[in-house]
């Protein structure tokens, strides 16, 4: 049990890049008619984000100091915004595959709440920071999540 725990509090803030990365990979396949890739990447992708969302409500309950560090981090803070690309993406996924509209605005929803959150929350708690990294190790390719979400 307490390898579960470890795993829970130790995830690295960025894991619903794999929500992203297979329903883009899902959503590729459905525009070149590879119908049953799509259809099982689609589920797969649902099962990932419910999962993952889970694992989210866990750290965030049970391990909130770790979070916060995570978010004030400069390395790693920028990571959650794959929580709000990922949502965003399910939700496509939810558009075009099933027509699913009213669950694809349900993602919007969540993810437009989690982008407000995050970006004033995540940019609050940098500024107020008061050891801060120099520009060139304090900004990594992370930072680029903020333009995607």
């Amino acid at each position: 049990m307490n390898t579960v725990k470890k795993t829970i509090q130790e995830l690295p803030p960025a894991y619903f890049a794999l929500v992203m990365s297979t329903g883009i990979v899902a959503i590729g396949a459905h525009l070149v008619g590879f119908s049953r890739i799509s259809e099982g990447l689609f589920w797969l992708n649902n099962l990932a984000y419910g999962i993952l969302l889970l694992l989210l409500f866990a750290r965030l309950i049970f391990f909130f100091p770790a979070v916060l560090a995570e978010l004030t981090s400069h390395e790693k803070g920028p990571g959650f915004f794959t929580v709000v690309a990922g949502s965003c993406v399910l939700g496509i996924q939810y558009s075009l595959q099933k027509q699913g509209f009213a669950t694809a605005a349900i993602l919007w929803f969540l993810a437009v709440a989690t982008w407000f959150i995050l970006t004033y929350s995540l940019f609050f708690l940098l500024i107020i920071k008061a050891e801060k990294p120099p520009f060139e190790t304090g900004i990594n390719g992370a930072w680029l999540l903020l333009v995607v979400s």
